[in-house]
Formats: structure tokens, sequence, C-alpha cells
């Protein structure tokens, strides 16, 4: 991407200079004449930082004030901009955070990382960055659909393109691509809970229900017994409850999982159980009708407003996850709330808007920041 970047900025007008070392490649956009030859309005400076070559942190400084001596430059106006062309840009992430005005590309994708010390825009530069990008992308979506063309003798042959497979879709829905540690463990929590306290009460009964830990405004507000906010996440009133619960905990759990991570699946999931039966809980106070809640409906309800969130950011697909997995997940979330009797709407729809703010804390912030692969 450094020669099409280079490339673009001699068309806005900037003159590249001989510099040293070879992978230091200086441009200036010049503004008259000065002192010691042609002044400067601004300067560029592309760093074709690969793994055999070596740029240390305090050399950019260094740098930046050879140039700024030379041509001219006022102290106070920041107008010299350090790009590092780098296929690591891990590699390159501490000379970005020690150093202002320093953006780093990834060469493997042709992608602009800025981070929060760094100046949103250079003279209309990152504009040409995402172009470049796109471009790029565009013309990768171009081999594809080549690479589906053969030709022989003068003849074109296209390749059929690939059938829909019963088989592979299942395979997926069913096996995922890991294993998922903490959505199996949420489902046997779920389970064992639910044989161990079903076989010394009756789950069905609203003073039995509250005895275990089920969310009861009353006690959660007048006596402090906040930990039912979590505790009521894992009881069900009935088998119905619980088969249809952690039937979507499983599917849709594999999927969030293996987007997310371990970790922040777990944060995800709980947090989104806990607000979503903390906003139950409002809603009582604010009604009047004190009812009894409990299930992993609004955790549920949390990673399906995730998932949303990962394919909006992904623009409709995101490692395995699809606009159209999300319809058959949206299916099971339909019947589920079909088949259950005695829906609570304000803890779904707490989980809901908790899944997706949540998830936008935990991955989406690192991820639009370009921090995340």
């Amino acid at each position: 991407m450094i020669e099409r970047f280079e490339e673009a900025l001699g068309q806005k007008g900037y003159m590249r200079l001989k510099s040293r070392p070879e992978w230091v490649h200086t441009f200036i956009l010049p503004e008259g004449e000065g002192e010691k030859g042609p002044a400067a309005r601004r300067a560029v400076i592309c760093i074709d930082y690969r793994r055999d070559y070596s740029v240390s942190g305090g050399q950019i400084p260094l740098i930046r004030a050879k140039i700024r001596e030379y041509f001219g430059m006022p102290i106070d106006q920041d107008r010299i901009l350090v790009v590092i062309f780098t296929p690591d840009p891990e590699r390159a992430r501490v000379l970005s955070m020690e150093n202002p005005y320093c953006w780093i590309v990834d060469e493997r994708e042709d992608r602009l990382i800025l981070y929060e010390n760094q100046p949103s825009d250079f003279d209309g530069m990152r504009s040409v960055a995402e172009r470049l990008h796109m471009e790029r992308e565009a013309s990768q979506e171009e081999r594809q659909e080549d690479q589906g063309r053969r030709t022989y003798n003068g003849y074109n042959f296209q390749r059929e393109p690939r059938r829909w497979s019963l088989k592979e879709e299942l395979q997926w829905i069913f096996l995922g691509q890991k294993k998922h540690f903490v959505t199996i463990g949420m489902v046997l929590i779920n389970v064992l809970a639910y044989a161990y306290l079903s076989s010394r009460g009756d789950l069905s009964q609203s003073r039995y229900m509250v005895s275990v830990g089920g969310m009861y405004p009353p006690l959660i507000v007048d006596k402090g017994e906040w930990w039912r906010l979590l505790t009521s996440n894992f009881l069900h009133f009935d088998l119905s409850h619980l088969s249809n619960n952690m039937l979507i905990l499983y599917f849709l759990g594999k999927w969030v999982e293996e987007a997310l991570g371990s970790g922040r699946f777990a944060g995800v999931y709980l947090g989104s159980g806990i607000l979503g039966a903390a906003l139950s809980m409002y809603s009582c106070i604010v009604t009047g009708d004190m009812y009894v809640s409990a299930g992993a409906s609004g955790a549920i309800y949390g990673l399906m407003g995730s998932l949303a969130v990962l394919i909006l950011l992904h623009r409709g697909r995101f490692k395995g996850l699809s606009i159209q997995r999300m319809g058959f997940m949206l299916a099971l979330c339909v019947y589920q709330s079909v088949t259950s009797m005695g829906i609570d709407t304000m803890g779904h729809l707490g989980g809901l808007i908790s899944g997706m703010v949540l998830t936008m804390l935990l991955y989406g912030i690192s991820y639009l920041a370009g921090w995340e692969n």
C-alpha cells in the first residue's frame, strides 16, 4: 500500500525528497522559497517498517525536528505526519502510542489504524487511506469472481457456484468451530440448579422460588438482597421453561462465544442477565405490580443484542455469523416467547439493550479503533 499512498501524495502536490535511510521516505508540500531552499507548508514521512528494518521511538522526534528546522516550520503547529507501513501492526504500536501524529497502516489488510492519541485526519490523508482500503476490498472481490472462471482454447468455463448444503449447515449449527467452555458451563449450571432445587420443592410456586433466590423487588429494595439479580438468572419455573432457554442458550451462546472469546462472552452474558433483572425490578416498582421473576431469558436476549452488534460492525458477516443465521436464531427466540408463559417483557428488553451496550464497550470500541484483528 505504501506505493499507492505515496502516489496519492504526489497527486496532492507533495514532492519527495532524497533521504536516508532508504526505508524512510520524506514528502513535503512546497510553499515558496526559504533561506535554505524551498519552504514547506506540510510534510509526510512514510516509513517502510519491515522486520529487517528498525526505527526506534526516539528517532521519530529527531526526524521531525530536523525537517521542522530545515524548512522553517513553526514549532507550535504540528504540520508533520509520520505514517508507518508494516505487516505487523502490533510491532509498531509502541511507536504510535509514544509519538503524536504517527499513524499505522496494516499492509496485510491495507487498513489505517488510529489510536486515541492520534489526530483523526491530516490534510485529507485519512480519506486517501480509506479509499485505498476500499479499492483493495473491491479488487479482492473481483479476483474471487475471476477464480470461478477458467479459460481453455479460447472458451470460458464458469465454475458452478457453491451449493447450499443442509449437512454443512447442521454441522456448523450443532458443532460450531471450536469448544465453548463458558456456554456449556452456563447450561450445566442451569440444568444442575433445576435438578437439585426441583427435587426439594415445587419451583412453579412463587413462595418457593423466592426462597431459593428468585427476583422479588421488595426483598431487593427493602432488605438489600441485590444478589437476587444474579441468582434469578439460573432459576426456572418448570421443565419447559428450562428446556426452551437452554436450547437457545446453547446455539446462540456458541456463536457469540466464538466471536467474542470466552472472557468477554461471560461478561456480556452475566452483565445482560443482571441488568435485565434490574430493569424488570424497576418496572415492578414503577407500576406497583410486584411479581417474582426468574430465568435466563434476559441474559439470552443480551446475547441476541450482542450478535446484532457483531454483524453490524462487520457489515453482515463475521466468523460464521451472518444475517441468515441470525434469522435462524431470531426464529428460536420467537418460538421461546410463544411457548413460554408469563413473559417478563422488561427483563427481555433490558437484557437486549444491555447486551448491545456491553458488546460495544468490550469489543466494539477496540474494533473501531483498530485493535481487533
